[in-house]
């Protein structure tokens, strides 16, 4: 963003991990619909990950929490002004 003329350019990394039940996720990864970020998963790979889903549900103990990972990026700049633009190579 710099190289183009942004300035103030700046990220801030907000990370709101929590703890999730198992068996939370395991009913929100079962529900793949038309709008759903699992859509982008082959239909094999889906099928074979909620299988390992399934038996870890059975050998894990009830109730068993697990970070479920989570980091919203927000990068930020300022408009280009004409005092912070790049001048443009000639030609």
């Amino acid at each position: 963003m710099r190289r183009v003329g942004f300035v103030d350019v700046r990220a801030v990394r907000d990370d709101r991990t929590k703890p999730e039940r198992l068996e939370a996720f395991s009913a929100y990864a079962s529900g793949r619909h038309r709008a759903s970020q699992f859509m982008a998963i082959a239909d094999d790979a889906y099928a074979a990950g909620l299988q390992r889903l399934e038996a870890a549900l059975r050998d894990a103990p009830e109730g068993l929490e697990l970070p479920s990972p989570f980091v919203l990026v927000t990068i930020a700049g300022g408009k280009p002004t004409r005092r912070s633009a790049p001048i443009a190579p000639p030609g």
